[in-house]
């Protein structure tokens, strides 16, 4: 569709003609598995011992509620792996799926009823195995469990399957690659094993035993048992063939007059003929997946809050279900009747939602999409836990530990850049007590780590005291490892100051905090932390849900509806109602990141542009917007350097680019300005956004079609760090 796209191993998706892609979520690691179920379920595996795992849902939905994605969760039991012979060659994770491949369902009903859309095949070619996988359900997520027999076992030194699926005829059809070298490439020395071997083509070693012209096919089905009818069918009991009836009817155009499953559901939105009256039928359906297939094409009326919330309740009680339904109340616009449903579900089901990773993101985004009305009705119906104030939970934040040399429980971790960093506990605190220090004259991406237990769907804030000498580069910061909660960042020479996030730790069960020395970057200088703290928040559990969705309103709620919110909360607080005048300076609270112009509205348009890293390039040179829609832009800088995006008038690129040269006649005050000369070309622009930072631009598209220049400003950026932004 024109657009560039960066990510690794995880699940996308993308249209046959390429007009679309989308990614989906993060897996664990390198994916070479993946599999539906017959209701469209999607599991895969990885290697290095996660042989089963889940898709939650997309990507979008957890990125248009301001929430972190977790990677795909574990769905199996236990990864060790049973093989028939110990002639088996391993590089890492032995005897487990350090390499499990494919993640077939048994989508027919050739094989005894126990394997009918149940058992799944999982491959172990270093272990010359396909292994037997059990589903249930658990919660809106999946548990598989490994059958003590597997499907297929070699004592063959050359056998390694790497894909199992069900074929056309009902049988398993089990594809064994056939080479004795199937791993990774570690290449044998006389010191390892007697041999010095060379590498060749693809830097691999080069032996005999690396076959390219050999394999074997396998089909297995239960004797004397009649193959499946060859023939596309809606009503086939193979999904091959119900499949390939529903792709058939697509390309075709084909009229279908009843939709009775999945498949001619899918076939009718496919081929542009689904109606309202077909989804509402699909939405009474006994039939699971068709009544999820028809929440996720449901109109964006008020149909679904007619049809499943009954006396201010809703009515779906089957998590996997209910997980769809909850995605589709979020892309609806705020309603009363949802968002006081919303707080009726966690206030009598809270351990059900609470406890189900999957389902409190899907609620939380829910929520997100509904919260004024959502806060408005949780009052008088939710309370926040009393409790004696906040507790911390990090073990040795004040350093006054020290084991040998080492602070206990903390860890020099580097992350890039040079690794000369000279890391040190000191008695160099804020009160002469002992810190952590961490210097360097070369830029480095590093800092101190320690691993936290903390409690699922809990509000921490994590914070602490920061002092920096002649720090350059991306600054000093405490941040939650790998999913994007950090605090403001500390540079240039400063005294103590104390900075701190909060945020929700959402599944996880343990996390890893940083004292960030250059994160996101690099720095050179001196910083010192001390009195590290993760203090658990005194309104965690249903209280502390809905102030953090009172917090996501008065973030990004408009202008208008966030004084109507407050001056609810006013109403309600001036009558008694504590929580009320809790909720109040909390949506008070984010003032400072709102103005009329820049609140940040439900209703807008997104669009999200990235810098290349060390390319000085945009991932996008050309994105589309509607004339006359509020836009927000939202701008990753992945880079190592600082960059801005400056939008102009059509074929005003060279008038900006001239004006910002121009700015480095007064350097201090250009910084100040983030390069953004002041000419009346410019429609709209960021500041200077340095490494690892985001920033959200939201300006009214003009009402003029046509082609408008967008680039960075940065001395020496604008000749080669620009697009087009094509209004329409």
């Amino acid at each position: 569709g024109g657009q560039t796209h960066g990510f690794g191993t995880g699940v996308f998706r993308f249209k046959p003609d390429a007009s679309a892609m989308e990614f989906l979520q993060n897996t664990t690691n390198n994916t070479w598995g993946l599999g539906f179920s017959e209701e469209f379920d999607i599991h895969g595996s990885t290697a290095n011992a996660n042989p089963s795992f889940y898709l939650t849902f997309p990507r979008s939905h957890y990125e248009q509620a301001g929430l972190s994605q977790p990677r795909t969760p574990r769905a199996d039991d236990n990864p060790l792996f049973f093989p028939s012979s110990t002639d088996i060659r391993q590089v890492d994770a032995h005897n487990r799926y350090t390499a499990a491949a494919g993640h077939a369902f048994y989508t027919s009903r050739r094989f005894p009823e126990r394997y009918w859309n149940n058992i799944a095949f999982i491959c172990a070619p270093t272990g010359k195995l396909v292994g037997q996988w059990t589903r249930h359900a658990k919660g809106a997520g999946f548990e598989l469990q490994q059958q003590p027999n597997n499907i297929y076992n070699s004592a063959d030194a050359w056998s390694g399957p790497v894909c199992a699926e069900v074929g056309p005829d009902g049988a398993l059809w089990i594809c064994d690659w056939y080479n004795v070298v199937i791993q990774h490439n570690p290449t044998p020395s006389k010191g390892s094993s007697g041999l010095d071997a060379k590498r060749g083509k693809g830097n691999a070693y080069v032996t005999p035993h690396r076959d390219k012209q050999h394999g074997r096919i396998y089909r297995v089905y239960p004797k004397g048992s009649p193959n499946d009818p060859y023939r596309a069918d809606f009503a086939s009991s193979n999904m091959f063939w119900r499949m390939e009836a529903q792709r058939a009817a697509v390309e075709k155009g084909e009229t279908i007059e009843r939709v009775s499953n999945i498949h001619e559901f899918y076939a009718k939105a496919g081929n542009g003929s689904l109606d309202l009256e077909t989804i509402k039928a699909a939405l009474a359906s006994k039939d699971a997946g068709l009544k999820r297939a028809a929440l996720r094409n449901a109109p964006l009326d008020d149909t679904l809050a007619k049809m499943f919330i009954s006396d201010g309740k809703i009515t779906i009680r089957e998590p996997r279900v209910l997980l769809d339904l909850l995605l589709a109340f979020s892309s609806l616009g705020d309603s009363e009747a949802i968002g006081s449903s919303l707080v009726e579900l966690i206030s009598t089901d809270s351990a059900v939602i609470m406890n189900d990773p999957v389902l409190h993101d899907a609620f939380q985004v829910a929520a997100r999409r509904h919260a004024g009305s959502f806060v408005k009705n949780a009052l008088g119906r939710i309370r926040p836990k009393e409790t004696k104030g906040p507790r911390d939970v990090l073990h040795n934040g004040n350093i006054e530990t020290i084991l040998g040399d080492q602070p206990d429980g903390w860890k020099p971790r580097f992350h890039g850049g040079s690794q000369n960093a000279v890391f040190s506990a000191v008695k160099e605190g804020r009160n002469g007590s002992m810190c952590l220090k961490v210097t360097s004259d070369q830029s480095s991406d590093s800092g101190w780590a320690a691993t936290i237990k903390v409690k699922r769907n809990t509000r921490y804030r994590l914070g602490g005291w920061i002092r920096t000498e002649n720090v350059k580069g991306s600054g000093s910061m405490f941040n939650v490892h790998g999913v994007g909660h950090r605090t403001k960042v500390a540079r240039g020479t400063t005294g103590w100051t104390e900075y701190s996030v909060d945020f929700d730790s959402g599944s996880a069960s343990e996390i890893v905090i940083h004292a960030l020395y250059g994160g996101y970057g690099g720095q050179t200088g001196t910083a010192w932390y001390d009195d590290i703290y993760l203090q658990e928040a005194s309104e965690s559990g249903l209280g502390g849900t809905v102030i953090s969705i009172a917090s996501y309103f008065g973030k990004n709620a408009s202008g208008n509806a966030r004084a109507a919110l407050i001056s609810h909360l006013s109403d309600r607080a001036e009558k008694g109602d504590q929580f009320a005048r809790v909720l109040q300076k909390n949506v008070e609270s984010q003032e400072g990141e709102q103005t009329p112009e820049t609140a940040k509205d439900p209703e807008a348009i997104t669009v999200v542009l990235k810098s290349v890293r060390e390319q000085m390039i945009f991932d996008r040179k050309v994105f589309d917007v509607p004339s006359g829609k509020r836009i927000r832009l939202l701008f990753e800088n992945t880079d190592s350097m600082p960059h801005n995006i400056v939008i102009g008038k059509p074929g005003s690129l060279e008038k900006m680019g001239t004006a910002a040269d121009q700015m480095l006649a007064d350097h201090p005050a250009a910084v100040k300005l983030g390069y953004v000369p002041d000419i009346p070309e410019v429609i709209a622009a960021t500041g200077l956004v340095f490494p690892g930072e985001t920033e959200i631009l939201e300006f009214n598209s003009p009402e003029q079609p046509g082609q408008y220049d967008f680039v960075c400003t940065f001395p020496g950026h604008w000749r080669i760090m620009k697009g087009v932004m094509r209004v329409k």
